[in-house]
């Protein structure tokens, strides 16, 4: 009876029912051009292997990247507001019949570029529709990549996260192993978190 009563009337179980869940997994990538082409020395290409609790709207999710501090070098955080406007929105996003992403550069001034048949393309609205998946792992000048997969605006099952390594192609690794990385909405409620490694 005591357990009965314990978790039918436990008064956090409707708190939990009320918050967003998601696993994260993955692989690290490499550059298949190395640096010869464009610089982003690698990365992690995540997948989000299940979701769960209330619907979760791609203009209310945030994902933050968090470097580790080390020695007398401060720690350094990027947030992308996936499809929202303001001081964290994505700074360059495409939503064609085939594909949505949504991409948070190094920064605003930095050309953002890819490899097209082994040739460096500037990255940007025009170029933007002919960014193929094969060609992500080639991006340079970006923090991250958020693919919304099944083009339905939420975060779902198999929506992919491509976080690189070498953010502002300087041939220097500015996420190093160590970096969180974290989902949330934009009320404050903790979605994800993972380390990468």
């Amino acid at each position: 009876m005591c357990a009965f009563v314990g978790f039918f009337l436990n008064p956090n179980l409707g708190k939990a029912k009320d918050k967003p869940t998601a696993r994260i997994a993955g692989d690290t990538f490499s550059n298949p051009y190395g640096s010869a082409l464009t610089k982003n020395s690698g990365g992690w290409a995540l997948r989000f292997t299940s979701v769960g609790g209330p619907r979760v709207d791609l203009k209310d999710l945030v994902v933050a990247i968090k470097t580790p501090s080390s020695g007398g070098t401060p720690s350094h955080v990027w947030m992308l507001q996936v499809k929202g406007a303001g001081n964290h929105s994505a700074d360059l996003s495409y939503e064609g019949s085939t594909t949505h992403w949504h991409l948070k550069a190094y920064n605003a001034t930095m050309p953002l570029r890819f490899v097209n048949s082994t040739v460096p393309i500037a990255l940007n609205n025009t170029t933007a529709p002919n960014l193929r998946e094969d060609q992500l792992t080639t991006v340079e000048g970006a923090v991250v990549i958020f693919r919304d997969l099944d083009l339905n605006g939420n975060l779902s099952v198999k929506d992919k996260l491509i976080i690189y390594k070498d953010v502002n192609a300087d041939g220097t690794v500015e996420l190093t192993s160590g970096t969180l990385i974290e989902l949330q909405t934009m009320d404050g409620k903790l979605v994800s978190s993972a380390i990468l490694k």
